[in-house]
């Protein structure tokens, strides 16, 4: 699917799934898209089909045991169709939630929330090979400069540095670049 082949892949699915049935693998074909569609009736069309299975599956959830074995990578590419992710992504997340049910698991440390008022800043670390004038660059550079410096601590790690404008702007808003 990655390579733009989404039906020779879901016919590669279906092999595996005759061989032995897999709800993560059978969720993983409901969820491929093609990276390039040829036209906006293609993406739209695709998406719908993904909804509607996803709205089905909700109905009866299959169990998956490992969802990080099983599912793999997520349905990436139809973030770049320009719509509104967040009904898609809460539902999908239900879904996944309910088929995985250790998914729902919060380490105890995790479940008092702590106000941070009076502390010192949140420290946040941000790992990239892109951070310089490339589109991951410029986006998290404009996030790294309008966080409230007096709430978090900016930490960048470049395993890459480059030298130019967009990456002058990420050191310039966080504390440590490393």
């Amino acid at each position: 699917a990655m390579q733009g082949k989404v039906e020779e892949s879901r016919a590669v699915y279906e092999q595996a799934l005759a061989l032995r049935d897999d709800p993560g693998l059978r969720l993983r074909m409901v969820l491929q898209s093609p990276v390039v569609y040829r036209d906006v009736v293609e993406a739209m069309r695709t998406r719908q089909q993904i909804e509607d299975k996803i709205d089905e599956l909700l109905l009866k959830p299959p169990v998956i045991h490992d969802a990080a074995l099983q599912m793999g990578t997520l349905p990436f590419y139809l973030s770049f169709q320009g719509l509104d992710e967040r009904p898609f992504l809460e539902r999908l997340s239900t879904l996944l939630r309910r088929a995985s049910p250790d998914l729902n698991f919060v380490a105890e440390h995790c479940r008092v929330p702590v106000s941070l008022k009076g502390k010192r800043p949140l420290r946040i670390g941000f790992v990239s090979k892109y951070l310089f004038d490339h589109p991951v660059g410029k986006h998290n550079a404009t996030l790294f400069e309008q966080l409230p410096h007096d709430e978090f601590e900016l930490v960048v790690a470049r395993p890459a540095h480059r030298d130019d404008d967009v990456s002058r702007r990420i050191t310039q808003a966080c504390q440590q670049s490393v």
